[in-house]
């Protein structure tokens, strides 16, 4: 039985070498196809990193450009759409005798003629059903001309101005 005993010692021994051995090359094998698995996945992890880096510059640099295109294409339709630089406002009486026309002259700050324009508007003041025309130009830079024709002297007449200039 010792003779057994010994036998079956032996081939345990002789098992427990092989299996050693086979672990130490399983584990040799994992640790170097970590240290390659990692290499790949930085060198992915690069390429990425390097490819979104590129593709962002080309992205950012796209967008700058249509912002710049759409800044200035927004500012020239402004421009051409006209926005108001400056308005003058007032309001005048060009009352006279009944079947008259009277003009008045209305100082104003200069505006450019190209770029400007009169709105008037008007109301009669007093009895009667008496209409009344009215008109205003720019004559001038500095000139607005109110004109009232008048068809009856009992009452007046009010006439509003805007001179509106545009950019």
């Amino acid at each position: 039985m010792a003779a057994i005993q010994a036998m079956l010692n032996s081939q345990k021994a002789a098992i427990d070498v092989t299996v050693n051995a086979a672990r130490d090359n399983v584990n040799a094998n994992v640790d170097a196809d970590a240290a390659a698995l990692a290499g790949v996945v930085n060198a992915a992890r690069d390429n990425v990193k390097a490819d979104t880096t590129a593709q962002l510059a080309t992205q950012t640099t796209a967008i700058n450009s249509n912002t710049d295109t759409k800044t200035g294409a927004v500012t020239t339709a402004v421009n051409a759409k006209g926005v108001v630089k400056s308005i003058q406002r007032g309001i005048a009486s060009p009352n006279g005798a009944s079947g008259t026309q009277n003009t008045l002259n209305i100082a104003i700050s200069a505006v450019d003629f190209s770029k400007s324009q009169v709105i008037v508007s008007g109301v009669v003041l007093g009895a009667g059903n008496n209409p009344a025309q009215h008109s205003a130009r720019l004559t001038s830079a500095t000139n607005l001309e109110v004109t009232g024709f008048m068809t009856s002297t009992s009452y007046t007449t009010a006439v509003y101005w805007q001179v509106i200039e545009f950019f």
